[in-house]
């Protein structure tokens, strides 16, 4: 019961961890994307 309790208060702080290091592991990748989507909306001359 115990640590049960203290897995339930720190539920919420376990999830953002979690989100946050995804967020942050998948920044570049999405970075990279939209860097090569503008490229390609540049007419090339």
């Amino acid at each position: 019961m115990y640590w049960n309790e203290i897995f339930q208060g720190h539920q919420t702080v376990f999830n953002a961890l979690l989100i946050g290091t995804s967020v942050i592991s998948f920044l570049p990748s999405i970075y990279l994307f939209f860097v090569q989507r503008k490229v390609e909306q540049v007419p090339t001359s």
